[in-house]
């Protein structure tokens, strides 16, 4: 039962490995770059890189291998900023929330102006003082998602700095394994 078991996940591992392709283009300095890794259904794998025009190509799995080990990085800088997206996709669910209770500071705010009509001092005072507690409590609200923004802001402008000093480093040791390739007859270049 377990040979079984073992074979379907690696039957299921090979399917899902097949097909995929991954594709990393990156613009800076004016140059163009682009790495493909394919590996389809028919037991087909190769990898192509193009850097300034000319265009590299390999199938020699040891070299796709260095490849996938030289993108880890960049993998885990695309987790760090799938992290920084549902964080700020928090934050503006919490800045929905207080919209929510701006509008009820608003209702608050009416009451207290009908409440000024009447003439009634009791009520009045009890709902100024309302109002004036949901105000404190909002405005603290409002500091705290600012500041909230604020680090996330500052998390951002980090993450894309190391972002282009990782893509820069990456393509170097892209380039790097590609020549060595070439030297060692393992990948052509065009």
């Amino acid at each position: 039962m377990r040979l079984l078991a073992s074979l379907a996940a690696l039957v299921l591992a090979s399917t899902l490995v097949a097909g995929t392709t991954t594709t990393r283009t990156t613009t800076s300095d004016g140059s163009r770059t682009e790495l493909r890794i394919v590996r389809d259904s028919g037991g087909r794998t190769f990898a192509t890189w193009e850097r300034d025009g000319i265009r590299y190509m390999t199938s020699d799995l040891s070299i796709i291998a260095a490849l996938d080990a030289a993108l880890a990085s960049h993998r885990a800088m695309s987790n760090d900023h799938a992290e920084l997206g549902r964080r700020h996709a928090a934050l503006g669910r919490e800045h929905a929330e207080l919209g929510r209770e701006h509008a009820e500071l608003g209702r608050l705010h009416a009451e207290l102006g009908r409440a000024t009509a009447s003439g009634d001092r009791a009520d009045i005072e009890a709902r100024r003082q309302e109002y004036d507690e949901a105000a404190a409590r909002l405005d603290r609200k409002q500091r705290e998602l600012d500041q909230k923004m604020r680090e996330l802001d500052r998390e951002q402008s980090a993450l894309g700095s190391k972002q282009q000093r990782s893509e820069a480093s990456v393509d170097t040791a892209i380039d790097a394994i590609f020549a060595r390739a070439v030297r060692e007859g393992k990948a052509s270049r065009d």
